[in-house]
């Protein structure tokens, strides 16, 4: 699978707005539930879950040098509790602010 390619589509079909200094996390119960959502997209089910945070508050997610208040990011996530104590990142990309 292209992550970076689910993450634009899932942003895209969401309508979920790019946000610079927020981390916007898109969650999944495992790979085989992600590849069965891809494959109807649909973005209303309520087994994806949708969150936009503070990036501030993700410090897990290496920016290097950039401001986070300068930055987008997007994390594509792999968890089951409602809390996200078991989320996995498998991939995250940074949008750089023009």
């Amino acid at each position: 699978m292209d992550y970076r390619q689910i993450l634009t589509d899932v942003i895209i079909s969401s309508k979920t707005p790019i946000v610079h200094g927020k981390t916007i996390i898109i969650i999944w119960k495992d790979a085989k539930h992600l590849q069965e959502w891809y494959l109807t997209m649909n973005v209303k089910s309520d087994s994806v879950r949708i969150a936009s945070v503070p990036s501030e508050f993700m410090t897990i997610f290496d920016i290097g040098n950039e401001n986070r208040d300068d930055v987008c990011i997007i994390a594509l996530v792999f968890g089951i509790q409602q809390d996200y104590s078991d989320a996995c990142s498998i991939f995250h990309m940074v949008v750089k602010n023009k």
